[in-house]
């Protein structure tokens, strides 16, 4: 006889020793109750109550010994024809049976039906390896395999034994266990329609059964289409003569109310409702059956259980994978009939269930049909379908739900679904249930989350704003994986002052219970043994429940929706976050950090092409107005020089020009970005205000940064706005132009204007490039400009305007140039030379590049998550040989194109300007990442004057303007690229995706930017000097081309020599950087810095050393704080600023000027 187990309770209840009848039994002792679990002590019935509970007796022990609560027998079925059945009295059994129950040994026969099928294989035989395991099985019980493969005993023990394992207790006996369970498991094939086969299993089992009480559970594992057929055979060739018979359906229950009514239907023709145990294996989680535990049995929560309390509920369900094989079959039924019909709706009924009367079967699904028929029918606007489409990650590229081939490609099934529900009931009126189901998303998961109301008159409300779910209590019960149960609550953080933070109070379930949890299997197939039904579905619950959604999946297919697509391991369709939001819940973030990326990426990739297309200045330089405006007497504006705007000239020049920058630099992202740790302040703000939205808010000092970045946002925004007020209209308002040094050191651009872009510029920056732009400064503006100011009328007229290349602009943008290709040319010799021996050592090593390669020797000095970007950074590597044969078929393309765009740029002309682009880009980018200056109209103006002045007279001037163009487009777009490598480079995010994302922002640009320039072109009087767009820039272009067609000889007088004294300066400057040793070369300026202010002015040099001088006091008083703070303030200046853009443009649009012009003179002048 099996003895009582303290790990299973239940056990003793098979087989009660026959020196004690259940009817006399006495209570057991104290000591004994105690020493069994939980589960020992709950009523368990069959049949739906105490009426027919054979032996399973179990006693409520309270101050008293009391007697024993007596249960009827549950009785065995008998056939009455045509296979149906009906009871037979205790007294017929008795007659029948010839034998004394309350001492007859019994026996429990089960049977898997559909053995050789996964779920057998993989669930049911390991529940019953476990239960065996656990001593909670009968001591004589068979379990037979019934499918119709062909297969002996031996062959089934192979099979079962390769899925069994001892891992809920691991003992040293384990494959004795294993051993004794498989000798007590056999096979037997048949058909499923067949009677005669099932006759012969019958023949099995009585052999086996011994003459002793049998006990017979089938469990079909089958399709539910076969469900009748197996049941009209085993219910007559099969049932148990002398003891109970019962049968496990698993789902899916039918399709629709009316499949399943009739399944119910055939079913009942042969077995009664106590017979039939539907199996929801949900049903069978611990956290799941553990719901009326921590609802009924604590005083806490109760009250708090309703629509007064409670704000909404969210029973979530996730999967990480998808159909993986199951296609076929899931295409079938789809993931509301799949999930949402029965887990869900199953863990919602239970969740919302009145208190029942008793822990009784009957009295727990009562309560529980009453949710179901209280419930509103689903309603279309009230749900979203999705379905996942293929998504590469990570160098792996996942399928589409329809590339599975077991699915038609056309398939409406939705793989995602998510819906509110609501009860319309006392308790929860208006609260709503919201639902989400979904394959191949993000994590996997399912669990219930329950959002409470926030307090009523907060006196804390000010710590949390307007964010209701930072102020809101949430209990979040994990059913799986790492089942826990934890309660949000709102704490405050130790120490002096009031700052509170979200805390959870954790029951994890792994740290608080040793013993590990059992599978839902194994405690349903105990109650199925044991005939407790309390987790089973009853045949009107199966009604209520797809009473609610068999009106919602007719219309779905009716009208054939088509569901949305969304990516593979995404959090779903966006829809989906858009239903949530329409009920005050935020389900996680519609994006993921790389998402925001590369939607940012895109975004500016697209923008940028209306700064570096040249509408407002080289493009409109080329036209008939602006040939007029400056007049036909003009020497060398020629009227053969002319090149009105056209929509398809213009997008199949950005198109055959745009591309090229991507390609250019792609080869050296991991130098500018890792080896020279550039630091392309934009991109590192955008990447800092990308990270606070998916930070981990249960973090102190993540939380912290995210609420300093918002403080300096807000403050930045708004005291850009509060600059615009005062800047009324023209160049000389506003604190943009405020002489905070004097009006004298004004007139050199020595002042302080107050922007907050560049005081963050500065506090991102490191120390030494604030200084190097500081100190380029005072050299130009304060010696050197001043220094050839006097010498106007002799080095160059003195009656010049403020653009022209003849007087003071010639010296400040060929200087200016001079340092950048100085500087730029000697890094990009230095990194040729660099990877030329890397190449050499690779043949003898090899070795990769370490252009695209990983670091072999680590910084011991870098911080986990420095190597972690790192990684990531160098993992998807965009190679080598793909960027440098894409540059040059574009190349190429654009070479024989653009003569025909431009017939007076000779095409050999074109070739040398994508031969020298590489180099600009590379020193444009490498000051952008210093400084954030993206000087692209610079060196467009240089290749301006040059190849102007190579084609001279004959179409000088549009060729120079076209160069410009290919040169400002190349050299633009390699910053940019560069700058959003940058921001992937922190955030994490896959460097193909970037480069991707910038080839589609840029695509949509070139044909976006024409477009919208095209419309200001035909609505306004574009380059008008009385109109609202005077385009100033159209004139001077054309002048400097003009200029450019007379060649360097039009230049002011020295200006070459002293370029060529700051070139050789800037290389002999990095020569020292780089020889002499790093205590004495981190002071030593850097020239591609220094060159920035000499085109500028002064005054971003101040800003940023404002910045830096903030960042060097904050370091003294408290460096951690500036460590941990200073990118954040930073950001947030950076982003409020550029923000404000926005606005101030929507408000140029409809030409509303500041009210006031705020402007600073001498006071001996007024």
């Amino acid at each position: 006889m099996a003895l009582p187990c303290p790990k299973c309770p239940s056990s003793s209840h098979f087989a009660p020793s026959p020196a004690r009848h259940p009817r006399t039994m006495a209570s057991p002792s104290i000591s004994s109750i105690q020493s069994q679990p939980k589960r020992y002590f709950l009523k368990r019935s069959t049949s739906g109550s105490a009426r027919s509970r054979p032996w399973n007796v179990v006693y409520m022990l309270e101050a008293s010994t009391k007697e024993p609560v007596h249960t009827k027998i549950e009785v065995p079925l008998k056939n009455v024809g045509n296979g149906s059945v009906s009871k037979i009295s205790s007294e017929e059994f008795r007659d029948l049976s010839g034998i004394n129950v309350s001492k007859e040994e019994s026996t429990v026969s089960i049977t898997v039906v559909g053995a050789s099928g996964d779920l057998a294989k993989k669930k049911i035989f390991p529940a019953l390896f476990a239960l065996y395991y656990e001593d909670c099985l009968p001591e004589h019980f068979t379990i037979f395999g019934y499918a119709r493969s062909k297969m002996t005993d031996a062959e089934l023990r192979d099979m079962v034994s390769k899925t069994l394992t001892c891992r809920i207790d691991k003992r040293e006996n384990c494959s004795d266990k294993m051993e004794q369970f498989l000798k007590r498991c056999f096979y037997h094939s048949g058909q499923y329609d067949s009677e005669d086969n099932f006759a012969e299993l019958d023949k099995k089992l009585k052999e086996h059964e011994a003459g002793r009480l049998s006990n017979r559970l089938f469990y079909l594992s089958i399709p539910p289409n076969i469900f009748i057929d197996v049941v009209k055979c085993a219910s007559t060739s099969a049932s148990s003569a002398n003891g109970w018979t019962r049968v496990i359906v698993e789902k899916p229950f039918g399709r629709d109310s009316e499949s399943s009514a009739a399944l119910t239907g055939g079913l009942k023709q042969y077995l009664t409702e106590e017979q039939i145990f539907r199996i929801d294996h949900y049903l069978g989680k611990e956290l799941v059956e553990n719901l009326s535990v921590l609802r009924f049995s604590n005083l806490v929560f109760e009250p708090l259980w309703s629509r007064q309390y409670i704000r909404n509920v969210q029973l979530i369900f996730s999967e990480d994978f998808g159909t993986e094989g199951r296609g076929g079959y899931f295409d079938h039924y789809g993931i509301i009939r799949d999930i949402m019909q029965n887990h869900l709706l199953q863990i919602l009924a239970l969740f919302a269930m009145e208190t029942p009367v008793s822990l009784d079967a009957e009295d727990i699904r009562n309560e529980k049909v009453k949710v179901l028929r209280s419930m509103r029918p689903l309603q279309l606007e009230d749900v979203v379908i999705g379905q996942y489409k293929s998504h590469t990650k990570g160098g792996v590229t996942y399928p589409a739900y329809t590339d599975d081939k077991t699915v038609p490609k056309d398939s409406l099934t939705p793989t995602f679904a998510a819906a509110a529900l609501f009860i319309d009931n006392a308790r929860w009126d208006g609260v709503p249930f919201l639902m989400k189901a979904g394959k191949a998303l993000h994590n996997r998961r399912a669990e219930i989350r329950v959002q409470f109301r926030h307090v009523p008159g907060n006196l804390y409300k000010k710590n949390f704003g307007t964010d209701l779910d930072r102020a809101t209590n949430e209990l979040v019960i994990r059913v799986q994986p790492d089942e826990a149960i934890y309660l949000k609550i709102n704490n405050k953080i130790p120490g002096l002052g009031m700052r509170l933070d979200r805390s959870n109070l954790n029951l994890h379930y792994a740290a608080r219970y040793s013993k590990e949890i059992p599978d839902a299997y194994e405690r349903l197939l105990l109650d199925a043994i044991e005939g407790e039904r309390r987790l089973f579905i009853r045949s009107d619950e199966l009604d209520a429940a797809w009473s609610l959604f068999t009106p919602l999946l007719k219309e779905l297919e009716e009208k054939k929706i088509a569901p949305e697509l969304y990516p593979y391991g995404s959090r779903g369709p966006v829809g989906a976050h858009y239903l949530a939001a329409k009920y005050n819940v935020r389900w996680g973030k519609p994006f993921t950090r790389q998402e925001n990326t590369v939607i940012q990426t895109c975004v500016v990739a697209c923008y940028g092409l209306a700064f570096s297309g040249g509408f407002g200045s080289y493009i409109l330089a080329m036209n008939q107005k602006t040939y007029e405006l400056i007049g036909p007497d003009y020497p060398g504006n020629r009227a053969e020089d002319v090149k009105n705007p056209s929509l398809g000239w213009m997008i199949g020049f950005m198109f055959v020009v745009s591309f090229l920058g991507l390609f250019s630099l792609v080869a050296l992202r991991k130098v500018m970005v890792i080896d020279y740790k550039l630091t392309y302040p934009s991109g590192t703000a955008t990447a800092l205000l990308i990270n606070s939205f998916h930070t981990n808010t249960g973090a102190e000092l993540a939380g912290k940064q995210v609420r300093c970045l918002g403080k300096y946002l807000s403050i930045s925004f708004f005291w850009s706005c509060f600059k615009w007020f005062f800047s009324g209209v023209g160049d000389s308002c506003g604190f943009d132009n405020f002489p905070t040094l004097g009006l004298e050191a004004f007139k050199y651009t020595f002042y302080f204007d107050f922007s907050p872009t560049y005081i963050g510029c500065g506090l991102i920056c490191p120390h030494i490039v604030n200084c190097s732009v500081l100190l380029g400064a005072i050299i130009s503006w304060g010696v050197l400009w001043p220094f050839i100011t006097q010498h106007a009328g002799d080095w160059y007229p003195d009656n010049l305007g403020s653009n022209d290349f003849k007087g003071l602009y010639g010296y400040k943008v060929f200087i200016a140039i001079s340092l950048i290709l100085g500087d730029g040319l000697y890094n990009l010799i230095k990194i040729l030379y660099e990877s030329g021996k890397a190449v050499c050592d690779a043949q003898l090593k090899k070795i990769s590049l370490p252009i695209v390669s990983n670091h072999e020797n680590e910084d011991p000095e870098l911080s986990e998550e420095e190597k972690l970007q790192n990684k990531v950074f160098v993992k998807d590597s965009i190679p080598t040989w793909f960027a440098a044969s894409g540059y040059v078929a574009l190349a190429a393309i654009s070479t024989a194109i653009i003569p025909i765009i431009f017939p007076q740029i000779p095409w050999y002309l074109v070739l040398v300007c994508y031969i020298l682009a590489p180099m600009f880009a590379f020193c444009n980018s490498y000051g952008t990442g210093l400084t954030d200056w993206n000087l692209s109209s610079t060196y467009g103006k240089i290749c301006l004057f040059i190849f102007a002045s190579l084609v001279r007279s004959n179409g000088g001037v549009i060729a120079g303007l076209a160069a410009c163009g290919v040169m400002m487009s190349i050299v633009s777009t390699a910053a940019d690229l560069m700058q959003d490598f940058k921001t992937g480079y922190l955030t994490l995010s896959s460097p193909r995706s970037m480069f991707v994302s910038q080839l589609i922002g840029t695509a949509l640009g070139c044909v976006i930017a024409p477009l919208t320039f095209w419309l200001y072109w035909k609505a306004f009087d574009i380059g008008s000097p009385d109109g609202a767009y005077k385009a100033p820039y159209a004139v001077i272009f054309r002048e400097m081309a003009i200029i450019g067609v007379q060649g360097f000889s039009s230049l002011p007088k020295h200006c070459l020599s002293i370029c060529c004294v700051f070139f050789i300066s800037a290389i002999v400057i990095n020569l020292l950087k780089d020889w002499t040793p790093p205590k004495v070369s981190k002071f030593i300026p850097i020239p591609m810095a220094m060159a920035v202010p000499f085109y500028i002015g002064a005054y971003f040099a101040i800003d940023m050393f404002v910045g830096t001088v903030i960042l060097f006091v904050w370091e003294r008083i408290n460096k951690k704080d500036a460590d941990d703070f200073a990118g954040a303030m930073a950001s947030g200046l950076i982003c409020g600023d550029g923000i404000w853009t926005v606005p101030s443009a929507i408000l140029s649009i409809f030409r509303i000027d500041p009210p006031i012009c705020m402007s600073f003179a001498s006071s001996s002048s007024t």
